[in-house]
């Protein structure tokens, strides 16, 4: 996180249970989000995994290191859809632009 701040970054923990519509996704300031959730495999809780989400021209990416490239997930409404599916656990980081 600290790398964040050193570029400029403003960053806020959000609770995924309030879910994406409280979320302001219009916000010219917003870059994407960090997430951070319980992966299981083999029936098994094995640990947690990160995975960042980002806007690129109006397009959210999901940017996880797990798959072989950016995977559009899309415009501002399947993003909602894509966080309300998220577990319950789900730790979200947004990650706000600086601009002065």
């Amino acid at each position: 996180m600290k790398v964040l701040h050193t570029r400029g970054a403003e960053i806020s923990f959000c609770n995924a249970s309030v879910g994406a519509n409280a979320i302001d996704l219009d916000d010219p300031k917003l870059i994407g989000f960090i997430l951070n959730f319980q992966v299981r495999r083999f029936g098994l809780y094995t640990g947690r995994h990160w995975i960042a989400i980002r806007n690129i021209q109006n397009i959210w990416y999901n940017l996880d290191s797990e798959i072989l490239g950016p995977l559009s997930i899309g415009g501002n409404e399947q993003l909602r859809v894509f966080m309300s599916q998220l577990q319950h656990g789900t730790e979200v980081i947004r990650i706000l632009r600086i601009t002065e």
